[in-house]
């Protein structure tokens, strides 16, 4: 291998190093400001707000659909538990109704250190700086 192609590999992995932490770097920095923010008017940064909220109703949707689910086909088991009692379905009544709360529970837990979105909080913080009020 010559001296310009293992400093061209040495070039490549710093640079691929460099770039997989900035992602981390400018989350961990980002205020949700943007370039740009303070040219606003109270109608982009109701806009830009109310897709923000869509996304998360759609993400809560979703979540709520999936545990609506997984509810439906516990009691499903369950029932069939009751219907037909045997150990077989006992047990698999039982494993479905454990894996329903430990979900449940899980997605308590995830909602509940859900950080605020960062650029919901800066159109907040805009809207109220300008005096914003939606008709």
């Amino acid at each position: 291998m010559t001296t310009t192609t293992k400093v061209l590999l040495i070039c490549s992995l710093a640079c691929a190093c460099a770039l997989a932490l900035l992602p981390r770097a400018a989350a961990a920095r980002d205020d949700g400001s943007r370039q740009g923010d303070e040219s606003l008017s109270c109608d982009e940064i109701y806009a830009q707000g109310m897709a923000i909220s869509q996304k998360e109703q759609q993400q809560r949707d979703a979540a709520n659909g999936k545990m609506g689910a997984q509810t439906k086909a516990t009691a499903a088991l369950i029932g069939a538990a009751i219907i037909v009692p045997t150990p077989a379905t006992g047990m698999a009544a039982q494993a479905a109704a454990e894996s329903t709360m430990k979900s449940q529970v899980d997605l308590g837990a995830q909602a509940g250190a859900a950080r605020p979105d960062a650029r919901k909080e800066r159109l907040r913080a805009l809207w109220t700086q300008k005096h914003c009020v939606k008709n």
